[in-house]
């Protein structure tokens, strides 16, 4: 770094040794991370692309902007959930009109920032450094670290923040114009709320490295040097306020305690944990097989439990050794920068009482963070091997080794981030006990029609939690596809009673289950209060006509559909079920007609394209049916509809001459 603060643009670009190593680092990480090109949707995935039917809409643009990052899921109540994040929305919208629901784009785009993030994090610790070679260096453990996979994986919002944050970092070092900075720092608190801490790496860096101290002159007072950060400081802060105040005015709230679950710690138990998921994250950085999806936490039960002392005193007595050791390096400021950048980017996930207790330890919340391991690693080794070339050689050898390790627990990891199975396995396995990892495996299981096991993972979930409403209904769907009509009618009625806001879909359900065990009272009562939510009237009017037609009065539900569509000729539901009747009748000519309408007005609904290609193989179209079934299964690739059908189809060309 330049004697006046900014960065000295000759460490970089004037070796082109160092621009051939960078563009290695890069082409190596993009080869890495090839097979998650593979990985389907998952996660929050699922319900923001594949199951979100307001995606394709160009509204959805400016309703994410004034909207919760879940308003599509409930629009009738909002905000649905504590998050504002309008670019990570704007970013699924942009993506989806790019790549459809085919995954692999999606999974390219993440691969392609995550390397702009490598890039700008050899730019950062270059300039901190005042080195290439450190800046090198950290770049290559930053690209390959097994503990960012979940964030290029599918972690949209934490690894486009950290860009981002990067950006905004990087560019207010170079002394460039003060209005990219923040600029990019806006990009960042609208894409994640963590941001928010981003001011104090700028007043801790406007601390240790004040400007104008030229080379041979005192080092400013104290005084000089926090007047410096403040005035560094305070317009990220007023910027930081700016949104609060926004994020206030559109949630009602700044924000809210999503982990409502039994027997959720106490604040003092909260606290008291801190140590402990601290070193925990230490530990993930220094243990890189040990990266993945589920991480154990056990709540310190009082100040006298292990799960605090023990860690504590652990990270005391670290703490203590790497200031014994370091205080009169003369690269400690920058190490104890890099402390504070660790410290400042972790905070925002120490919220313990506020996370799901399984939720607590993510690899994705390293992401930032793990930048200030990166550097020091780097900067301790080039400055120690720089001596002489028998250090330089043994730092070349270790340097070999942990990015061979790197490696290979990079191509294990990304394994457990293929799809939601996956994942929710490996969580089970990790720990049996956690009720939201059995619950979230039998959901993905449900998906890929495998109901049984689905059930019995459900099943497992309601044991472990019986009050919760969600795991309830969704066993019930599972009973309902295994034949158990009258349990699937009790369960789901049971377990809408226990949600807050139930929504359409889940009145809709429970309207078609009471009705498939007999129970027309209840069927009606359903639908009368799906009628009260938000576009309840047409909702309601394809469901009536869905019963309509399942009692054989297919008349009758085809002209109710057909008034619906008078009023909205774009109402996807209606014109699906009408698709349904004209199949059944064997009008594919007409179906298909239908079906194409509703994929126009609902693009992302997987199970219409299924419909259309049932409707073109009827017709004897099966090239087109089978580019249909390729659309289901770039979205949800183990629909068993699909794959039947393809079968089938396959067998049959097969089988003509």
């Amino acid at each position: 770094m330049a004697s006046d603060g900014t960065f000295n643009s000759k460490v970089i670009g004037s070796d082109s040794r160092i621009q051939a190593g960078m563009a290695a680092i890069l082409v190596a990480t993009a080869l890495e991370y090839c097979p998650s090109l593979s990985n389907q949707f998952i996660l929050d995935e699922r319900a923001i692309v594949v199951n979100n039917r307001y995606i394709a809409n160009w509204s959805y643009l400016w309703k994410s902007l004034v909207n919760d990052e879940w308003w599509f899921f409930d629009p009738a109540h909002t905000p649905v959930g504590s998050y504002y994040r309008p670019l990570t929305s704007i970013w699924f919208w942009l993506n989806f009109h790019l790549f459809g629901l085919h995954p692999m784009g999606w999974c390219a785009a993440m691969i392609a920032m995550h390397l702009i993030a490598v890039w700008l994090v050899f730019r950062v610790a270059s300039s901190l450094s005042d080195d290439a070679l450190t800046g090198l260096f950290t770049a290559t453990l930053f690209a390959l670290m097994p503990v960012h996979t979940e964030a290029v994986a599918g972690s949209f919002a934490s690894l486009l923040c950290s860009a981002f944050e990067l950006g905004a970092f990087q560019n207010s070092l170079t002394g460039s114009r003060r209005i990219w900075p923040l600029i990019l720092y806006a990009c960042a608190l609208l894409t994640y709320e963590s941001a928010l801490v981003f001011p104090l790496l700028i007043a801790t860096h406007a601390l240790l490295f004040p400007s104008g101290n030229n080379a041979g002159e005192p080092e400013p007072a104290y005084a000089d040097r926090i007047q410096g950060a403040i005035i560094k400081f305070w317009p990220y802060a007023l910027e930081a306020a700016a949104y609060v105040a926004l994020r206030m005015s559109i949630l009602g709230f700044f924000m809210r305690n999503e982990a409502s679950e039994p027997n959720s710690p106490t604040t003092l138990q909260a606290l008291l944990t801190i140590p402990s998921a601290v070193s925990s994250y230490g530990w993930l950085l220094i243990e890189p097989w040990d990266a993945g999806p589920a991480h154990r936490l056990t709540f310190a039960s009082g100040i006298t439990a292990q799960e605090f002392f023990l860690p504590t005193l652990g990270l005391l007595v670290l703490g203590y050794a790497i200031f014994t050791v370091l205080r009169r390096h003369p690269h400690r400021n920058l190490y104890l920068f890099c402390g504070a950048w660790f410290f400042i980017t972790i905070a925002p996930t120490l919220n313990l009482g506020g996370l799901f207790a399984q939720s607590i330890i993510q690899d994705r919340y390293l992401y930032m963070p793990s930048f200030a391991f990166c550097l020091i690693a780097a900067d301790l080794s080039v400055t120690w091997g720089r001596t002489d070339d028998i250090r330089m050689r043994t730092v070349g050898i270790a340097a070999t080794a942990l990015i061979f390790v790197y490696t290979v627990s990079l191509v294990q990891v990304q394994k457990y981030w293929h799809d939601d199975v996956a994942v929710f396995t490996q969580c089970t396995q990790q720990d049996p006990s956690v009720m939201r990892c059995h619950y979230r495996l039998g959901v993905a299981l449900a998906e890929q029609g495998d109901y049984a096991e689905a059930r019995g993972e459900l099943e497992t979930a309601h044991y472990l939690s019986p009050e919760d409403g969600s795991v309830l209904y969704d066993l019930g769907l599972a009973d309902g596809h295994l034949g158990d009509r009258t349990a699937a009618a009790r369960e789901i009625a049971e377990g809408i009673s226990r949600i807050k806001y139930p929504t359409i879909e889940q009145y809709t359900q429970l309207a078609l289950a009471a009705d498939a065990a007999g129970d027309t009272k209840s069927a009606d009562a359903a639908l009368a209060q799906a009628k009260t939510l938000s576009d309840g009237a047409n909702v309601a009017g394809v469901l009536r006509a869905q019963l309509l037609f399942r009692h054989g009065d297919a008349k009758g539900a085809e002209t109710a559909l057909r008034e619906l569509l008078e009023r909205d000729q774009t109402n996807a539901e209606a014109l699906k079920v009408l698709g349904a009747i004209m199949s059944s009748e064997h009008r594919y000519d007409d179906a298909l007609g239908f079906y194409r309408r509703a994929v126009a007005a609902s693009p992302s609904d997987s199970t219409l394209h299924y419909l259309t290609a049932l409707a073109l193989h009827h017709l004897g179209r099966d090239r087109e049916a089978l580019d249909e079934c390729a659309m289901v299964l770039s979205g949800t690739p183990n629909n068993p509809g699909a794959r039947a059908l393809m079968a089938e189809i396959n067998r049959t060309t097969a089988a003509t001459p």
